[in-house]
């Protein structure tokens, strides 16, 4: 459940289009100069009654383009990791990791938020701006992950992010304290699998 999430989201966060309306260009300036992004998340999975399935915590430095590092602690330690061409999924409990390229499929996913280039995002998605800092984004191709895709802005900065699948199952993403344009560490990017480790590739 979670895990399908998490690998939606880095398809969102590695992706984003550009039209003339005033909107989509206002959505494309909010994210032109953002060079990368760190701090804590919330994500939570809902049913189509509304009905929380699951929650988990954790934190997240993300650096243009497509890098990702996303550790979820609690209530069970996961870990996905991005280096812009390749990702990592790793379940230390179960002693597995499951790893696979951000190849052309996946950019057929809105993977282009941080890939340096938003004005890619109206190629893909029919944007609307619900309200000041508000935009959904509903896909031009029917996309086999999620129907509808939502976007949440506080002066200028990300807060949320909410995806609606075709089951209408709604994951959310809340993001806490972050900081904007900080230098952070190429290391964290790579990923190294432990001695005894499972591999799944996809």
């Amino acid at each position: 459940m979670f895990r399908s999430g998490l690998l939606v989201f880095i398809w969102i966060l590695s992706g984003f289009a550009v039209s003339a309306q005033s909107e989509e260009l206002s959505l494309s300036d909010r994210m032109y100069g953002l060079k990368s992004l760190a701090g804590r998340f919330i994500q939570a999975q809902f049913d189509e009654s509304g009905s929380v399935l699951g929650e988990q915590e954790g934190r997240f430095q993300i650096v243009t383009p497509g890098k990702i590092r996303w550790e979820t602690i609690e209530p069970m330690p996961q870990l996905l990791i991005s280096d812009g061409g390749r990702y990592w999924l790793y379940d230390p409990d179960l002693e597995q990791v499951t790893t696979g390229a951000i190849d052309g499929t996946l950019q057929m996913a809105p993977a282009i938020l941080f890939s340096g280039a938003p004005e890619r995002l109206y190629e893909e998605y029919d944007i609307q701006q619900l309200s000041d800092g508000h935009f959904q984004l509903l896909p031009k191709q029917e996309n086999p992950l999620f129907k509808k895709l939502e976007l949440t802005f506080l002066e200028n900065n990300l807060v949320g992010l909410s995806m609606l699948d075709h089951m209408e199952q709604r994951t959310a993403f809340e993001l806490l304290e972050t900081e904007q344009n900080l230098v952070i560490q190429s290391d964290l990017f790579t990923f190294e699998i432990p001695q005894g480790t499972d591999v799944v590739y996809q």
